[in-house]
């Protein structure tokens, strides 16, 4: 259990990290064409991860970069734990 949140805040930590680039102002037009198909390789073949936002964004009312956020830190931190086992 304690493995588990500690992979969860270092999932937290690395997206922080990852959201204060200067250059998030483009991600909702980069979200628009993931979800349109328009965006260019290899991110128009990265289908699951713009329909997780949207499901998180129509589920609960947040913007589009705290959804982003979530979804990050979620994988990140459950990634480390599989691949810890």
């Amino acid at each position: 259990m304690i493995l588990l949140m500690l992979y969860g805040l270092l999932g937290l930590a690395i997206t922080y990290s990852w959201l204060r680039l200067p250059n998030m102002d483009h991600l909702p037009g980069w979200h628009a064409k993931m979800i349109g198909g328009t965006a260019a390789a290899p991110n128009q073949y990265r289908m699951l991860t713009p329909w997780i936002i949207e499901a998180l964004c129509s589920a609960f009312p947040v913007p589009l970069q705290r959804a982003y956020f979530i979804e990050r830190a979620l994988v990140t931190g459950a990634t480390l734990f599989a691949f810890d086992r």
